[in-house]
């Protein structure tokens, strides 16, 4: 009886050891889960930081430079109607220069026609 007693101390000694290896396993594994959520912490604030940074420059600066582009777009549309108005004009110009160029030319014939005639008689 004595050796079943001092077999069944034995198994209790040996799980009291595994118990306690277990014990310390389980520590080291936390400490390691809270040393891994702690740099997982600070790398969320850092992208958050870094994001913060990056919504600022959006609003400041690239929204801003937008707007004069939409700026210089509307000027450049209004000012290009206004230029090909006046390219119409200057053509226009140009056909009745042309016009007025053949009738004079036209005019200078008639006239040294005119003058063979009065000439001739």
């Amino acid at each position: 009886m004595e050796e079943k007693l001092d077999l069944v101390l034995q198994k209790l000694d040996s799980m009291e050891r595994d118990m306690s290896f277990m014990k310390q396993e389980m520590g080291s594994m936390k400490q390691e889960m809270n040393s891994m959520e702690q740099r997982l912490s600070s790398r969320m604030d850092a992208m958050e930081e870094r994001l913060t940074r990056v919504q600022v420059t959006l609003e400041n600066e690239t929204n801003q430079k937008i707007d004069v582009i939409g700026e210089g777009h509307d000027f450049l549309i209004k000012h290009l109607g206004e230029a090909l108005q006046m390219e119409k004009k200057n053509e226009r110009m140009e056909l009745e220069i042309l016009n007025l160029k053949m009738e004079v030319r036209n005019m200078g014939y008639d006239i040294r026609d005119l003058k063979r005639k009065l000439a001739l008689v």
